[in-house]
């Protein structure tokens, strides 16, 4: 089944414009504030397990983003299901995540995260019919380093396209630009117990 993205590859270079600057900085200014915390305790990096990091590193993102996107007109800041979002007009919906170099993330599947994969409509979500996208931190395989930052389409787990954040070269870019979807979410599914039973022959338990 062939899959038609809401958003393609090179409408997203030219929507986020300099958003793409200031997520990767977010990245880096995490990654110093963390090595500079290893230094000083050299134990903090050894017993650091993968799972433990990456939420400590996460929470040091998020605050840095608050603080880089704080009062911004165009970037509104969520926090809402554990994490922080940044949310652009009404279309957009961002979110700092791990990944590997495929772009997959390894967040344990529930529904929500399957629908999220999937762009499916989120109900009782902020922004329920956004195109969502990953700003895809990729570390190094002995996880010491960070080694991309990266914009990611993502689909049932994995991702339709992706690219290298730009940094920031002093030159400025333009502002951020915020066309409509080109394609409508698909509707979430409802699941009934009492319809599955009428379909296998099934009588409803008294």
């Amino acid at each position: 089944m062939q899959i038609q993205p809401r958003l393609f590859e090179e409408d997203a270079k030219g929507i986020f414009g300099k958003l793409e600057a200031r997520c990767r900085h977010c990245v880096e200014r995490a990654e110093t504030i963390w090595n500079n915390a290893c230094s000083a305790e050299p134990r903090l990096r050894k017993a650091a397990r993968p799972r433990g990091r990456n939420s400590l590193f996460n929470e040091i993102v998020a605050d840095v983003a608050r603080e880089e996107f704080a009062g911004d007109a165009e970037v509104d800041i969520c926090e809402c299901y554990g994490t922080l979002r940044l949310h652009l007009g009404e279309e957009y919906d961002l979110g700092f995540k791990k990944v590997d170099h495929r772009g997959r993330h390894s967040n344990y599947p529930t529904k929500r995260q399957r629908d999220y994969d999937k762009q499916m409509q989120l109900f009782g979500d902020p922004l329920p019919d956004a195109i969502r996208l990953h700003i895809g931190i990729e570390w190094n395989r002995a996880g010491t380093e960070v080694i991309d930052v990266s914009l990611v389409y993502p689909y049932r787990g994995t991702k339709l396209w992706g690219y290298s954040l730009r940094p920031d070269d002093g030159q400025g870019v333009a502002a951020i630009q915020l066309p409509k979807p080109q394609t409508p979410p698909a509707p979430a599914k409802f699941r009934s117990k009492k319809v599955k039973e009428d379909k296998l022959g099934k009588k409803p338990a008294q």
